[in-house]
């Protein structure tokens, strides 16, 4: 496997106290012998995933350093990543801006240096991590050739968060050096954000339509399905936790959590129920209550797992991939999975006989439209 060995050349010196100024120094544009933008590369199959260190060991840099040149130039430096300068397209698209002043002055904060020895104890131990590993198993999970470019930015900021950018286009993983979090940890939550972005390249956007029907709004807020999915996949199989590699308390609320997944089933149940039976209507309202469902990890996390499991151990890992673009085709899958586990003897939670039915009508109904579609084409 490929190992991570991409190092900051800055040739500024590292110290650990001294008195810094709050302000960020006047920007003298790129400086001389800045820092090159590098990148390593892991490859996995058709999944190729480049890896960019260069904003975090230059926080660090800028953290650390207490000549305020040196400081000066980092600081010029670190505003002219490619990572810096994605994370504030990004929150513009948000609607979200991003100072520089405040981002300065969290950087220098006491409190900030204060962690800088674990936080680049953290990234060299990440950055030696199996990367590549987790890159596998996100493409086990996928179909066979999927093309999967992306990129990985470690990156130290305000935000403690971990999230994917434009996966349509220039898909992104934002990664905050975290000293609470370990290897395994790091990995699999690589594993999960890659899988997603993976997902988006093996199924391409239905164009957006004017004529929206409940059904179609629903299919639409089914694809959330995709956390528990990724759970599966960065776990490397339906044998393993998916909180394997989380400390205690994280492991326990998973597994209390989904020891009630029924309760969860029954709540996107009562959901879906309101939005064909347009209960609930708007965009903005249907928006509010799906969102509900995310949590920490809520039903679309141990409710999706569950399916995604369940279908890879009584139908096959090719079953389960064969309907990854396909959230009812899924659901369905489960159904018929847990049905048949039932009759062995299992416990399965059920989904409500009305949806199935409503479900199959959709999915029969939208092989047939797209038939039709192909036939004229072929004709033309």
């Amino acid at each position: 496997m490929y190992r991570l060995l991409c190092f900051l050349t800055l040739g500024l010196a590292l110290a650990q106290s001294g008195c810094r100024n709050s302000s960020p120094p006047p920007s003298r544009g790129t400086p001389s012998g800045s820092v090159t933008e590098s990148a390593t590369t892991e490859v996995a199959g058709n999944a190729r995933l480049r890896v960019f260190s260069t904003e975090a060991k230059t926080a660090l840099v800028v953290m650390t350093a207490i000549d305020p040149r040196a400081r000066a130039e980092a600081w010029a430096a670190l505003k002219a990543t490619e990572e810096y300068r994605r994370l504030s397209e990004r929150e513009t698209s948000f609607h979200r801006s991003m100072s520089d002043t405040t981002f300065y002055q969290w950087l220098t904060a006491d409190s900030t240096i204060a962690r800088a020895p674990a936080l680049e104890r953290t990234l060299n131990t990440w950055m030696a991590s199996d990367i590549a590993g987790a890159v596998e198993r996100s493409a086990a999970y996928l179909p066979r050739g999927t093309p999967i470019s992306a990129k990985l930015y470690f990156m130290i900021k305000p935000h403690p968060n971990t999230f994917v950018y434009d996966t349509e286009h220039n898909p992104a993983i934002f990664v905050s050096v975290d000293s609470t979090v370990d290897a395994a940890q790091f990995e699999n939550e690589i594993a999960h954000e890659l899988h997603h972005i993976g997902i988006a390249a093996a199924c391409p956007a239905a164009p957006a339509s004017s004529s929206q029907t409940p059904m179609d709004t629903l299919v639409n807020w089914m694809s959330a399905f995709g956390e528990g999915w990724a759970m599966l996949a960065a776990a490397g199989g339906p044998k393993v936790n998916p909180h394997w590699e989380s400390d205690s308390a994280d492991r326990a609320r998973w597994d209390h959590d989904y020891a009630h997944v029924s309760d969860g089933m029954k709540q996107l149940s009562g959901f879906f129920d309101s939005v064909l039976t347009r209960r609930i209507s708007t965009p903005d309202s249907v928006q509010a209550h799906a969102m509900s469902f995310f949590g920490i990890q809520g039903p679309w996390y141990t409710v999706g797992y569950l399916m995604a499991q369940t279908v890879e151990v009584h139908a096959g890992r090719d079953k389960l991939i064969s309907v990854i673009c396909s959230p009812p085709k899924l659901l369905l899958s489960y159904q018929d999975a847990a049905q048949k586990a039932n009759r062995a003897g299992a416990n399965l939670p059920l989904w409500p006989e009305h949806l199935v039915s409503q479900l199959r009508r959709y999915v029969q109904d939208s092989a047939k439209t797209t038939s039709a579609i192909r036939r004229d084409g072929t004709r033309r």
